[in-house]
């Protein structure tokens, strides 16, 4: 399977759970010669003021011949696609809600006279 379907996968399953998303590229020299990286970043909320950003990489070694980086690339990428499906679960769509509690819980220990 191509590396590609595997960042579409990563792409398509952030942005169906409401995550922003990019890819960063760059092409670095190694001792094999020159490769290709790419760091999947995913945001979400990228307006907030406060926001979260999750990143990982996809890219597998290419020595030896027919190593899969699942430890360093695959567990990285499912832990963030994970992560972004329980906080659909356990928070939902309702972030202007999870703001308006962060903000009273902050200013009730900080600023008892603003509640």
């Amino acid at each position: 399977m191509s590396l590609l379907l595997f960042l579409q996968h990563i792409e398509t399953s952030m942005r169906d759970l409401g995550w922003d998303v990019e890819v960063s590229s760059s092409r670095q020299r190694t001792p094999d010669g020159e490769v290709d990286f790419h760091n999947v970043i995913a945001t979400l909320d990228p307006d907030a003021p406060r926001r979260l950003v999750l990143a990982c990489h996809y890219d597998s070694k290419k020595t030896p011949r027919g190593f899969l980086g699942a430890t360093d690339s695959a567990v990285p990428c499912a832990q963030m696609i994970n992560l972004a499906h329980t906080m659909r679960r356990d928070l939902g769509d309702d972030r202007e809600r999870v703001r308006a509690e962060h903000a009273f819980m902050r200013y009730s220990v900080l600023e008892p006279s603003l509640l």
